[in-house]
């Protein structure tokens, strides 16, 4: 299916963990799409079910209903036919520590049936290749998480998953991490990440998709989910008066310690003929292009709807 502009499509997702208590909703219907080639962002808060949605897509847990397709075939069905055409980092992957980089990853490439020479490759493009004759046990996080990068890479997978790739790195790994998902986007793979460092995210992300409660809020290309909404700084004289006036009128407001920060679906001349019409007079308006993480703190601090209990599921008798 060569012409099927998806590495992954997702419909319809649930996932039920029964408990003593009746259970547990995790994933809730959920609908994804993301694109053969490109960096897409998968957002949701804590506990919202995105990390059960990609153990789901990797075969590791059985969904309760809905379809997955990764790279057209059907999951978990037909994921033996695929499963070589996709690299997952998806728990802090395990190499022996008194090897060297080099030698873990020439072990694992015998072990799959890999060309030695590929190593040379995959260690150049994790920039890792000065820093490949040392022991594993020496690498700081950093590298580690590059490593495991590598060894995903030995069979040039065209799906690459991460799920939270940017735990317990400091800034600079972050960066790097952050730089290495760009170049496999840019070689023309699909790189789907789960990731709470929404501001990092922002600069990498090609396309999102932004769960709660286990359902899709939003999903598109990023340029589409900040859309063209106006976030305007307005300072203004009586700015709780000028807040309630602008939320009557359809725009969103949060208050600042110095202004008001107004989001809506008209330019800054609508918004100060409104407030002049109450006789308010904004003293400055700019117009700025709002933030990933806003958007997301839109879309996710709402409570989430509540789901009827699941009932208990009865109990096998001998």
């Amino acid at each position: 299916m060569a012409d099927n502009p998806w590495a992954i499509e997702i419909d319809g997702l649930t996932k039920r963990f029964e408990n003593w208590q009746g259970g547990r909703l995790a994933v809730d219907g959920l609908t994804m799409r993301v694109p053969r080639v490109g960096v897409h962002g998968f957002l949701g808060p804590n506990g919202s079910g995105k990390s059960t949605t990609i153990r789901m897509l990797l075969g590791l847990v059985q969904p309760s209903g809905g379809t997955i397709r990764l790279l057209g075939a059907p999951v978990p069905a037909r994921l033996p036919d695929v499963i070589s055409r996709v690299g997952a980092i998806v728990e802090r992957p395990r190499f022996f520590p008194e090897f060297s980089g080099r030698k873990n990853l020439l072990l694992l490439a015998r072990s799959i049936g890999v060309s030695p020479r590929v190593v040379g490759d995959v260690l150049e493009l994790v920039g890792l290749q000065d820093r490949a004759s040392e022991g594993y046990a020496k690498y700081s996080l950093g590298m580690k998480q590059r490593l495991a990068v590598a060894a995903t890479l030995l069979k040039d997978p065209e799906v690459v998953i991460f799920d939270e790739p940017t735990n317990g790195l400091d800034p600079s790994g972050i960066r790097e991490m952050r730089q290495m998902m760009r170049t496999l986007a840019d070689r023309g793979k699909a790189v789907l990440v789960s990731t709470h460092l929404i501001g990092e995210l922002e600069q990498v992300v090609d396309s999102v998709t932004i769960i709660r409660a286990g359902r899709s809020v939003a999903e598109g290309p990023l340029d589409e989910i900040l859309g063209a909404r106006n976030v305007l700084q307005v300072h203004v004289a009586e700015p709780d008066r000028a807040a309630a006036v602008l939320r009557a009128r359809g725009w969103s407001v949060d208050r600042r310690p110095k202004h008001l920060e107004v989001t809506g679906d008209w330019p800054g001349d609508v918004l100060n003929r409104q407030l002049a019409e109450v006789g308010l007079w904004a003293t400055g308006i700019s117009a700025h292009r709002g933030s990933l993480e806003q958007r997301f703190l839109q879309l996710t601090d709402a409570p989430p709807v509540p789901q009827p209990p699941l009932a208990l599921a009865p109990r096998r008798t001998a």
